[in-house]
């Protein structure tokens, strides 16, 4: 027996009946899924090539936030002495790439530099690498982390609180660093409790007690080597800018594209 209904119930009520009765399947709604797609920030000239950034989405969820270099390019970095006006002493050549309109993450602005002496500590990093810098920070903000700052050295040495530290990272030398501020390195690194060769590592910063980058640094030959290669990276119990957060990060080279690729990844949400 069928209880008593009202409203459009019926119409529900009239279909179930002329399925029994005719054995027809009952017709299924099926929920379409936005398909995955990768979102591209504006080319900027590197070398012989070029270097952008790279979103990719799968729907609402972030699934790789990164830094697309030409094979172009890479065969083709500049070898002089960049500039100096980040680090005194320190020769490097920073491109500041534009980041996707459409971008979910905490991050607004991602800086790579190319370093081909390396830099201190002798012995450890001075191999040409890159360092691959995302900022939670804005253009703006970024620019007042400078010495004609009155406030540059007492924003830079203030430490965040503990519960925002990524597990395990110290900032080894209370060095505050122009356009970047202090940097914490994970003492257990290879490269630093092993002593093997540096390839590919990954760094925070912090400015004015908050963490406001994370940093993949890496290599030009890892990075030539790799065909597909994919690290934890420790994270905090919290984060003082909501939103998704990197547990990894990715070095790949894109056949299709011709292109290196080095991203952070694994993003959950904070």
């Amino acid at each position: 027996m069928f209880a008593h209904t009202t409203g459009n119930t019926g119409v529900g009520l009239a279909l179930a009946i002329g399925v029994l009765v005719t054995g027809a399947a009952i017709p299924t709604i099926t929920k379409t899924h936005a398909p995955v797609r990768t979102l591209s920030g504006e080319s900027v000239k590197l070398g012989d090539g070029t270097v952008r950034t790279y979103l990719t989405m799968d729907g609402d969820q972030p699934l790789e936030l990164g830094v697309a270099i030409s094979k172009a390019a890479m065969a083709s970095l500049p070898q002089a002495h960049g500039t100096e006006a980040h680090v005194p002493g320190h020769s490097f050549f920073p491109n500041i790439l534009p980041l996707p309109k459409d971008n979910p993450t905490p991050f607004r602005m991602v800086e790579l530099d190319w370093n081909p002496l390396g830099h201190e500590p002798d012995g450890v990093y001075t191999k040409p690498h890159f360092d691959f810098h995302f900022y939670t920070i804005d253009r703006a903000e970024w620019e007042q982390i400078t010495p004609e700052n009155p406030e540059f050295q007492a924003k830079g040495l203030r430490m965040p609180p503990a519960e925002y530290v990524p597990a395990g990272y110290i900032s080894p030398a209370p060095m505050v660093i122009p356009k970047m501020g202090l940097h914490w390195v994970n003492p257990m690194s290879p490269e630093l409790s092993q002593g093997k060769p540096f390839g590919a590592t990954f760094i925070y910063g912090s400015w004015d007690g908050q963490f406001i980058f994370a940093e993949p640094m890496i290599t030009k030959q890892f990075i030539e080597e790799t065909a597909d290669f994919t690290a934890d990276v420790p994270t905090a119990a919290k984060y003082a800018v909501a939103g998704y957060h990197p547990s990894k990060y990715r070095i790949r080279f894109d056949e299709a594209s011709q292109e290196y690729r080095i991203a952070i990844t694994g993003f959950m949400k904070k």
